[in-house]
């Protein structure tokens, strides 16, 4: 080494330069001091990178780890959030993508399954156990497709095994037991105009609840079907599901002619008459009622609706046209006539029978005078009526008369205390018998008239609907 003041050359750990006394110790610490200052900084820098480099391997081994991966899943499974399942999850098919819809789909079928979902973490959690003792992930069940599996998927920074959760997809085949129905399935159309008995196609779709809806249109009321599938697990790549429709071609027919139909309460331009006439087809779950309305000559007539169900021939002929409210005002004029009746028995005055028909008047007469002859004399007091309400609920037209026509069912009590007539029943003074009394509808007077009367040879029964009237 030289001395830095003259020059002379020195020994390497000399102090001092013997030829000037120069102090040369300080000069030989200050080119030192930098090397060792400069090792301290490569040294650390070298320890903190090897320190960050077993960290950021242990942070990336463990972020990668099989179980991690499941618990990641677990855990979005239980919080419901789409969102984060849909990360997690990758489709094992070409061209399909797990999307939020998908997962939501799953998600609401683990509400009402809990014990697949738990089955299915049971399964990951043993796959990634093997994954991670080195043995192979594969478990083997008979479902093979709608299924979630876990999976080594490539390297994570090249240095890990990278695991996803994948999900197999399948396609579901839906058909229809009827012509130009409308097919969808999770609100994507199939088909607008099906083919009966032709399966339409949708997929890939990925496992949970899934609905299929199917309009048929019809003339006047259109039949949909909705149906809920729930896909996991399944054995095949293909699930087949096949819609039927509840409905049946619907004959109906009416009593009366040239009845206006009404179907769920809106009126049709079909005139119904005796004769059965075709609807098509109508749902017959119960949502379509039908009713029929037809003008009168005391009012328009309303009838109470029948319900479309099984029985495809529908028949309006039992029908109540006069309401109750209708059939008292013709039953009081039956009293009434009665009441004259029995009066002419007892005076022989013909003027009283003012409801009697012309042509009954002299019958009676003829009658009245046969029980006047008798021993004793004869007497008589009208006591009670009974009507059968089902003769008066439907009249009947006459297209020879060109009016409506009834022929109401009666029974007469008369208190006889003298002699008795011809009766069918005698208990003591009272005599009972029934009759047949004709009655038409007098458009001019609007009212109900008694066109003629006869003993009927009917009996009133117990489960007869009557209305009875005491006097």
């Amino acid at each position: 080494m030289n001395c830095p003041n003259c020059g002379q050359t020195t020994e390497k750990h000399a102090e001092f330069c013997p030829a000037c006394g120069y102090k040369l110790s300080n000069q030989r610490r200050k080119g030192r001091l930098p090397l060792r200052k400069n090792g301290i900084i490569i040294i650390s820098i070298s320890l903190f990178l090897i320190l960050a480099a077993v960290i950021a391997y242990q942070t990336g081994k463990s972020a990668s780890s099989p179980s991690k991966v499941v618990d990641s899943f677990h855990k979005a499974l239980d919080a419901e959030d789409s969102t984060t399942v849909t990360k997690l999850l990758v489709s094992d098919v070409d061209g399909w993508k797990v999307k939020n819809k998908d997962s939501q789909k799953l998600l609401d079928y683990y509400k009402e399954n809990s014990s697949d979902k738990d089955q299915l973490i049971r399964q990951l959690n043993e796959q990634a156990e093997s994954a991670e003792a080195g043995r192979n992930t594969t478990i083997y069940r008979d479902e093979d497709y709608a299924v979630f599996s876990l999976k080594q998927d490539g390297k994570k920074w090249l240095l890990f095994d990278q695991y996803v959760i994948t999900v197999t997809p399948v396609y579901l085949k839906v058909k229809v037991d009827q012509d130009n129905a409308r097919i969808l399935v999770d609100g994507k159309e199939l088909t607008a105009k099906s083919t009966k008995d032709k399966n339409y196609s949708s997929g890939p779709i990925g496992p949970g609840n899934h609905e299929i809806k199917s309009v048929l249109p019809g003339k006047f009321v259109s039949s949909e079907k909705k149906e809920e599938i729930s896909i996991y697990n399944e054995k095949y790549d293909e699930v087949f599901k096949e819609i039927t429709f509840d409905v049946d071609a619907i004959k109906v027919n009416s009593f009366y002619e040239d009845s206006i139909l009404f179907i769920n309460g809106k009126r049709t331009d079909i005139v119904l008459n005796p004769e059965f006439t075709d609807l098509g087809l109508l749902p017959i779950d119960g949502t379509v009622k039908l009713h029929i309305e037809k003008e009168l000559p005391w009012g328009n007539f309303k009838s109470d609706e029948i319900t479309v169900k099984e029985d495809n021939y529908i028949k309006f002929d039992d029908l109540a046209v006069l309401t109750e409210a209708e059939q008292e005002p013709i039953m009081n004029m039956l009293n009434e006539n009665w009441k004259q009746y029995t009066e002419t028995l007892n005076t022989l005055d013909e003027k009283n029978m003012k409801l009697m028909p012309e042509k009954s008047r002299k019958g009676v007469m003829k009658y009245a005078k046969r029980l006047k002859g008798l021993s004793g004399g004869y007497e008589a007091e009208f006591v009670k009526a009974v009507y059968v309400v089902d003769s008066l609920k439907m009249p009947v037209y006459n297209a020879d008369q060109n009016r409506f026509e009834l022929k109401v069912k009666a029974e007469y009590t008369l208190n006889e205390p003298l002699n008795h007539g011809y009766w069918v029943l005698i208990d003591g003074d009272k005599a009972t018998t029934t009759y047949f009394l004709d009655l038409y509808y007098d458009e001019d007077d609007k009212s109900w008239k008694i066109e003629e009367y006869k003993d009927g040879s009917f009996y009133i029964i117990s489960s007869d609907v009557t209305k009875t009237y005491e006097f």
